[in-house]
């Protein structure tokens, strides 16, 4: 617990999660602004399908920021750095998923934030608290896919840690590619397009429902990613301080 929380202060002290956040806002606020308050695929504003939808936009960003924080593990300052973490006496591999929790930690504040920049307008402006529930929701869609990228990141990191870069430059390049609902990774194919096919209710408002190979999708993303995780402990021995000391 002590290095997760050195972990967290040092990630929150950093100018690069700084910067991203604000980036992160930023995009937040402008896609809301733009596609959210009309309402997304043909459904209404503030509806679950916008809501799931505004998350698969922001994922990749998220996804890209907790990578480049990944990745900053394997700099030679913060090498010098980790003269104190590898000095407790844990394995690498759990020094790995400490980190890996710390940056699935940023996620949820960066998530948390932008749920309330989506959530704020409907809540001011129409009074409705249904979009409360939605976050629960966002966390499924989530969560599965950024356990699944940074234990990635950490197998990749091990390896070389510039591979992180590269792995952060792919997982980038992939949320332009529009793949078949509901496989798609990020979410955007499946929550933007899947609703035209459905029934509508009583109020003309698409029927909330997702395809069950979908929830499978979400279910593999998360056992890899725990997998790949259990795969790092258990591959990892002690650490060397030589490594830090001659960085």
């Amino acid at each position: 617990m002590k290095i997760l929380f050195y972990e967290l202060k040092r990630i929150r002290q950093g100018r690069m999660f700084f910067i991203t956040l604000i980036g992160n806002l930023i995009y937040a606020a402008v896609w809301m602004y733009q596609v959210g308050i009309s309402g997304i695929g043909g459904t209404a504003p503030f509806s679950m399908w916008t809501y799931l939808a505004f998350c698969g936009a922001m994922l990749p960003a998220g996804i890209l920021t907790v990578l480049l924080l990944q990745a900053n593990y394997y700099s030679s300052q913060q090498q010098k750095a980790d003269i104190l973490p590898l000095a407790a006496s844990s394995s690498n591999g759990l020094l790995i998923l400490v980190r890996v929790i710390a940056l699935t930690v940023c996620f949820l504040l960066i998530d948390l934030l932008e749920f309330w920049i989506y959530a704020l307008p409907n809540l001011l402006f129409f009074g409705k608290t249904a979009v409360l529930g939605y976050g629960f929701a966002g966390l499924l869609h989530s969560i599965p896919a950024v356990v699944a990228v940074l234990a990635a990141g950490g197998l990749t990191g091990k390896l070389n840690g510039r591979l992180v870069y590269v792995l952060a430059v792919l997982m980038f390049a992939a949320a332009a590619v529009q793949i078949a609902a509901p496989y798609d990774f990020y979410g955007n194919a499946f929550f933007s397009q899947y609703p035209l096919s459905l029934p509508a209710a009583a109020d003309g408002e698409p029927v909330f429902a997702v395809h069950p190979a979908w929830v499978c999708t979400r279910v593999l993303y998360l056992a890899a990613g725990i997998a790949v995780l259990i795969l790092c402990v258990c591959r990892s021995g002690k650490p060397s301080l030589d490594r830090a000391e001659t960085a």
